[in-house]
């Protein structure tokens, strides 16, 4: 064996001698029961603050073991108790509390924006007169010349080869749609 190991097993071997052949004697006077004066308080509770309890280090005068093993008893609850209330382990910074985010400006509103045209060009013809232009929507057709309103939005002001240009009456916005020219 190593010597290690020999130290190993005189220390369990002396351990089980104290065991076996020990004093066994002078036990009783560690703890005893104790006699209560009813002018004297019991044990303090937990509802008092830790603050007024002060720590006893030896028995005083008339005072018991016991006693002292009470109040050591009722300071650790109590230190338990406050224990519970703020965690040991708390999140704790020193970094300043972060910026509130930052409100958004005042500006001024957007402007608003006429809707996208809703026709699409069928074709046109001029029979000696005005040039009439004809516009699908949906399912509906619209024959149309300069300066007609269509479901009063809509205000065809000019026709060209190329383009036939719209009002947007709401807003009064110019747009234009373009067409295709296979004459």
């Amino acid at each position: 064996m190593k010597p290690r190991q020999w130290l190993l097993l005189i220390g369990v071997l002396l351990a089980a001698a104290l065991l076996v052949f020990g004093e066994r004697e002078g036990g009783e006077e560690l703890a005893q029961p104790v006699a209560r004066r009813a002018d004297r308080p019991a044990a303090p509770s937990a509802a008092q603050p830790t603050a007024a309890k002060a720590p006893a280090a030896a028995p005083a005068q008339g005072e018991s073991a016991l006693r002292v093993l009470q109040d050591r008893a009722s300071q650790i609850a109590d230190a338990r108790a406050n224990q519970r209330a703020t965690p040991f382990f708390a999140e704790q910074s020193w970094a300043p509390p972060p910026a509130p985010p930052p409100r958004p400006e005042a500006s001024a509103p957007p402007v608003p924006v006429a809707p996208p045209l809703p026709f699409s060009y069928v074709g046109r013809q001029s029979r000696g007169g005005p040039v009439e232009v004809f516009l699908a929507q949906g399912d509906k057709i619209h024959v149309v010349h300069e300066g007609s309103v269509i479901d009063g939005r809509y205000r065809l002001d000019t026709i060209t080869p190329g383009a036939v240009a719209f009002t947007f009456l709401p807003l009064n916005q110019a747009q234009q749609l373009t067409i295709r020219v296979t004459d």
